[in-house]
C-alpha cells in the first residue's frame, strides 16, 4: 500500500476514534512518519477531493465519506492578529506600505507582482517574508507554499546561467549541462519568488521574465516545444531608484512599495524598535538588563548608516559585551552605560534633537537607568545558562574553561573578546567561528584546530587583539602544512623576514611564544623563519598584507579654481573608488606655500602610503624628493595632468600595484596620446606586426587557476584539493599554478608573466588581493560562498571556446571556423589594449555581436546608423581608432563592404564593456 493510502486509512480510523477533525501531527504520530510528508499527502488528498479540511490553527482534516458533524465543527474563533499586524504595531509609520502589500497579496487571481524600494538594511527581505506569511495566514496561499529568495547580483554578468537559474535547463542545453535542472520559477510554484537586488538583473534578464509575467508560461533552456506553467507571485527588491529598470519591466511590477530608512522614522518609533530588540535579548538570556539614560539616548540619536540591520546588530554587540562582564565579575544583572559604547554610537549624545515629551517619563524618577526584565518578570540565578544555543552559550562555555584556569576577571574579559568580534558584522549578521568547522575539519585534523584555538587565546591575553574567522581558517591550514614540512625537515625562506620582525618587534615576541607552545604540544621543531609568517597572520586584521606591501596614494596638484578636484572627481566616479586626492593651487600661490599645504594634508590624514604626484608645472616635481626627506615613504612625480593620467594612475593604485609600476604605467598614457596625435609618423618607424593568415587555425593558451599564499606551497595543495573535490572540470585542461605572496617581485608582475603562458581563469588567494581577473579569498571558497562563482568562471571559458559548436547547431555557416580564428585573435588583441580586461562572459556576447553583424551584411541587411556623440568615454580618442583599424585588418576579407557605422558599433561595444567594469568596481 502506498503511503498516501495509508494516510487516508489512518485519517478514517482516527476520525472514528475521536469524532473530530484530525491534524497532520496526529497522523504522523500514529504512522511514525515525518509530519511534513504527512502534510503533503493530506493536501494532495484534499486536492483530489478525497478528504475535507478546515483552515483552523492547526488545520484539521476529515475523511470524505463522512460529513463533518455539527458537534465536531470548530467553534468560530476570534480572528487572531497575524504577523503583519504585529509588525505594524511596532512600525506604525509603515501603515501605508503594509496596506499596499496586503492589497497586492489579496488581489483577485494570483495577486499582483511587487517592487520593494529602500536603502540597505531597511528590511526588504523581512518585509517580503512577512508578505508570504500574510498570504498563508489570510488563506490566499497554501500552508506549504514556498518562499524562494534569489540574489540577482550573483549572475548579473552571465545571462545564460541566470536564465538557467530562473527557468531551469534540459540535459545538453549548453556545454556543461549534463543533467536536467529545475528552475526557481518551478520551485516557487504556488508561492512567492523574491528577486533581491533586481537592479543587477541585466536587460536580457528583465526581458526573459516578460513572457512569464504576461502569459504565466516559460520554457527551460533547451526546451523547444513544451510550455511549462507556474503560478508564482514575483516580489523584486532594489536599493536603487526604479528608473534603473526598464520601463516595460516596471509596468509588469505594478505595486511599488517604498520602505523608509531608519532616519526617516520618528524617534518614538525608533524607541519602540529599541525596546523590542532589547526585550528579545533579555528574554533569550533570562537576565535583567539596565540601560543608562545616556546609553538609551545615544542609541536613539546616533547615525545608523545601515539602518535597522545595523541598529539590531549594535544592540546585540552591546549585550554580548555586557554579558562577558556579567560572567567574569559575577554580577546579578546586565548593564550598559554610554561609556561602554563605541564612539560612533556615543556621538548620538551630541545630537541637538529635543524630544521632551518622550523623555519626560524618565525625568520624574531618580533612577539613572531603564530596566528591562524577562517576560515572566523572574530573575534567574547567576549561573543559569541561556535556553538556546547562541553566542551566549558559547560565552558560557568559554567562561567555564577560563575559570578553571584560575585567571583573573580582567584576563577572562579579554579572552572572551576573542569570541565577540567574530560573531558580529557591521550589517548585523552573525559571524560564527565554528559555523563552518565541519568544512575545516575535512581539511585539517581536529587536534590542529584545538591547538590553534589555544594559541589564539594566548595572543588575545597578551595583546588584547582578536583574530577574525578568516585568519583562523588561514592559520589552521598553514599550521597543518607547517607540521608536515617540519617532519620532512623542509624550511621555507621568506625574503622579507628581517624587515617584518623589525617592523613588528612586539608581535615578534608573541609569535615566538606561539611557536614554543606548538613545539611543546605537537612535538615538532619550528624554524625561526616561521615567525615572520605568524606575524603576517596576526597583523592581518589591522592592515591588509597586500596593501601593506604595495599601496600608492595618488595626489593631483593643479593651478586654477577647482581644476585638481574636478580631475579627481571624474576619475573617482569612473572607478567607483575614492582613490585620487585633489589639491587646488591658486595661480598666484608660491610653490613653497603649495608644498606646506601638501605636507599639512599628509599629516592631518595620516597618509603612510607611497605617493605619486601628478602636477601641472615642472617647478612642483621637486616635491617628491622633499616628501621622502620628511616622511618614511617613497614618492614619484609626473609633470603632466589630464583625466587619462589620473584615471590610469588611480586604477593601477586601486589594484595594488607598486609605486614603480603605477609610475611606469601612467607614463604610458603619453605614448597612447602620441599614437593618436601622430599615427602616421609612428607607423613609419615602428616595425609592422606580422599577423597570422586568416586560414591559420587558432590555438588557445593552456588554462590555469592561480593560487596565492604566503609560502606558495602547502595552501596551494589545499586549494587544489578543494577544487578537485568541489568543482567540475577536466584536470588535463586546467593547471593549478601556485605562487607565493612574499617575493622579490610584485605579485602583479608575476601574474603578468604568467599570462604569456596561460589564460588565467581566476585567482584564489589566502589574503585579500585585487586583480584584473575574477578573484576569490580562500576563506569564501572554504565557506562554499565562492565555489559556484569559480564553477561559473570555468563554465564560461568552456562556453567561449565552444562557440563553433553552438553556431553550427543553429546556423548553416561553413566558414565559421575561419571566421572564429579571426574573432578569437581580434578579442585577444583588443583585450591587450583594454584596461581593465574584458570578462569572458562579455567576450562571448561580443563574439556573437560580430557574427550577427557579419550575417546581416551577407544577407545585405542595413546596419543601423551610429550617431556621433551617442556615447562618449575618456579613452575613445585613442582606443576607438585602434579597435577600428584592428577590425579592418582581421575582417576586411570576410566582407564586401565595411562602413563607418559598423566600425563604430563594434569599437564602442568593446569600449563600453571595459569602462562599465571600471565604473562598477
Amino acid at each position: 500500500m502506498q503511503r498516501i493510502e495509508k494516510v487516508l486509512e489512518a485519517l478514517g480510523m482516527l476520525y472514528e476514534e475521536k469524532k473530530h477533525g484530525i491534524t497532520a501531527e496526529e497522523i504522523a504520530y500514529r504512522l511514525k512518519s515525518d509530519r511534513s510528508n504527512i502534510s503533503r499527502d493530506l493536501n494532495q488528498l484534499y486536492k483530489e477531493k478525497r478528504c475535507y479540511k478546515e483552515k483552523t490553527r492547526p488545520v484539521r482534516f476529515f475523511p470524505c465519506a463522512r460529513k463533518v458533524p455539527q458537534q465536531a465543527a470548530a467553534p468560530k474563533e476570534t480572528p487572531k492578529i497575524v504577523d503583519m499586524d504585529k509588525f505594524l504595531k511596532k512600525n506604525p509609520s509603515l501603515f501605508h506600505q503594509i496596506e499596499q502589500g496586503k492589497a497586492a497579496i489579496l488581489y483577485p487571481g494570483d495577486g499582483m507582482h511587487m517592487l520593494l524600494l529602500g536603502e540597505t538594511g531597511v528590511g526588504k527581505s523581512l518585509f517580503a517574508d512577512l508578505l508570504h506569511k500574510y498570504g498563508i495566514q489570510s488563506g490566499k496561499l497554501a500552508e506549504s507554499s514556498p518562499f524562494i529568495q534569489f540574489n540577482c547580483a550573483d549572475y548579473a554578468h552571465n545571462p545564460q546561467l541566470l536564465m538557467s537559474q530562473l527557468f531551469g535547463h534540459t540535459k545538453g542545453a549548453y556545454t556543461g549541462a549534463e543533467t536536467n535542472k529545475t528552475g526557481l520559477l518551478e520551485k516557487a510554484n504556488g508561492g512567492i519568488l523574491f528577486l533581491d537586488e533586481i537592479h543587477r538583473l541585466p536587460i536580457e534578464g528583465q526581458e526573459m521574465l516578460f513572457t512569464y509575467i504576461d502569459r504565466g508560461v516559460f520554457r527551460p533552456l533547451g526546451e523547444s516545444e513544451k510550455d511549462h506553467h507556474a503560478n508564482v507571485l514575483i516580489i523584486g527588491a532594489t536599493t536603487e531608484k526604479k528608473d534603473t529598470l526598464l520601463k516595460t519591466f516596471i509596468r509588469r511590477l505594478p505595486i511599488i512599495i517604498d520602505l523608509p530608512s531608519l532616519r526617516e522614522r520618528s524617534i518614538e518609533e525608533r524607541h519602540q524598535l529599541f525596546d523590542a530588540f532589547v526585550q528579545q535579548e533579555v528574554d533569550q538570556l533570562g537576565v535583567p538588563m539596565y540601560f543608562s539614560k545616556n546609553a538609551l539616548k545615544a542609541f536613539l540619536h546616533y547615525k545608523c548608516e545601515l539602518n535597522i540591520g545595523q541598529f539590531k546588530a549594535d544592540i546585540r554587540i552591546a549585550f554580548a559585551k555586557s554579558y562577558a562582564r556579567f560572567l567574569a565579575v559575577k554580577e546579578n544583572y546586565l548593564k550598559v552605560s554610554s561609556n561602554d559604547l563605541p564612539d560612533y554610537i556615543r556621538a548620538g549624545l551630541l545630537s541637538n534633537a529635543d524630544h521632551r515629551q518622550m523623555w519626560s517619563k524618565y525625568e520624574g524618577t531618580n533612577r539613572q537607568a531603564i530596566q528591562y526584565l524577562p517576560s515572566d518578570n523572574t530573575v534567574p540565578e547567576v549561573s543559569s545558562a541561556p535556553s538556546e544555543s547562541t553566542i551566549y552559550r558559547e560565552m558560557n562555555t568559554r567562561y567555564r574553561e577560563l575559570e578553571q584556569k584560575k585567571i583573573s576577571a580582567d584576563e577572562i574579559q579579554k579572552a572572551m573578546e576573542h569570541d565577540l568580534k567574530t560573531y558580529f558584522k557591521l550589517t548585523g549578521e552573525k559571524e560564527q567561528r565554528f559555523c563552518n568547522k565541519e568544512n575545516l575539519i575535512a581539511l585539517v585534523p581536529d587536534n590542529i584546530i584545538k591547538e590553534l584555538e589555544k594559541i589564539l587565546r594566548h595572543v588575545t591575553i597578551k595583546t588584547g587583539k582578536v583574530m577574525s574567522d578568516k585568519v583562523f581558517q588561514m592559520m589552521a591550514i598553514h599550521i597543518y602544512n607547517l607540521v608536515k614540512r617540519s617532519q620532512q625537515d623542509h624550511v621555507l625562506k621568506n625574503d622579507m623576514h628581517e624587515a617584518i620582525i623589525d617592523k613588528y618587534p612586539e608581535m615578534y615576541g608573541v609569535a615566538k611564544e606561539c611557536m614554543a607552545i606548538l613545539e611543546a604540544d605537537l612535538g615538532v621543531r619550528i624554524p625561526e623563519e616561521e615567525a615572520s609568517y605568524f606575524i603576517m597572520f596576526l597583523t592581518h586584521d589591522e592592515m591588509d598584507a597586500i596593501e601593506r606591501l604595495a599601496k600608492v596614494q595618488v595626489i593631483v596638484i593643479a593651478h586654477g579654481s577647482g581644476i585638481a578636484s574636478a580631475l579627481c572627481d571624474t576619475a573617482n566616479q569612473l572607478l567607483n573608488h575614492e582613490g585620487a586626492i585633489g589639491i587646488n593651487a591658486r595661480l598666484d600661490e608660491e610653490p613653497r606655500q603649495v608644498f606646506e599645504r601638501l605636507v599639512r594634508y599628509i599629516k592631518n590624514h595620516q597618509i603612510m602610503d607611497d605617493i605619486l604626484l601628478l602636477v601641472d608645472m615642472g617647478s612642483l616635481t621637486t616635491f617628491a624628493g622633499e616628501l621622502e626627506k620628511l616622511f618614511p615613504l617613497k614618492a614619484e612625480s609626473i609633470p603632466l595632468v589630464s583625466t587619462m593620467h589620473v584615471l590610469e594612475a588611480s586604477r593601477k593604485a586601486m589594484i595594488g600595484c607598486s609605486l614603480r609600476e603605477v609610475y611606469v604605467e601612467t607614463l604610458k598614457v603619453n605614448d597612447y596620446m602620441a599614437i593618436y596625435q601622430d599615427r602616421k609618423a609612428l607607423e613609419q618607424v615602428q616595425k609592422p606586426k606580422v599577423r597570422p593568415q586568416a586560414t591559420d587555425s587558432f590555438h588557445f593558451r593552456p588554462l590555469a587557476i592561480i593560487s596565492i599564499c604566503l609560502t606558495g606551497e602547502g595552501t596551494a595543495v589545499t586549494i587544489r584539493d578543494i577544487i578537485r573535490k568541489e568543482i567540475s572540470f577536466d584536470e588535463k585542461e586546467i593547471t593549478i599554478v601556485p605562487i607565493n605572496l612574499v617575493g622579490k617581485e610584485s605579485i602583479y608582475v608575476r601574474l603578468q608573466e604568467l599570462t604569456k603562458e596561460y589564460e588565467i581563469i581566476c585567482v584564489i588567494s589566502t589574503f585579500a588581493i585585487k586583480t584584473e581577473y575574477p578573484t576569490f579569498e580562500l576563506y569564501t571558497v572554504m565557506n562554499r560562498a565562492g565555489l559556484q562563482r569559480i564553477q561559473d568562471c570555468i563554465d564560461e571559458i568552456y562556453t567561449y571556446r565552444s562557440i563553433k559548436e553552438t553556431i553550427l547547431k543553429y546556423y548553416d555557416m561553413p566558414e565559421i571556423e575561419e571566421l572564429l580564428s579571426s574573432i578569437y585573435r581580434f578579442n585577444d588583441e583588443v583585450n591587450e589594449m583594454m584596461s581593465p580586461s574584458l570578462f569572458v562572459s562579455d567576450k562571448i556576447g561580443l563574439s556573437f555581436h560580430i557574427i550577427g553583424m557579419l550575417r546581416k551584411i551577407k544577407r545585405k541587411e542595413q546596419i543601423p546608423h551610429f550617431e556621433k556623440g551617442m556615447v562618449s568615454f575618456p579613452q575613445d580618442k585613442y582606443i576607438v581608432p585602434k579597435i577600428k583599424n584592428l577590425f579592418l585588418d582581421y575582417f576586411r576579407e570576410h566582407l564586401e563592404m565595411i562602413n563607418e557605422d559598423m566600425l563604430n558599433h563594434v569599437a564602442y561595444a568593446y569600449l563600453a564593456r571595459s569602462v562599465s567594469y571600471t565604473a562598477n568596481g
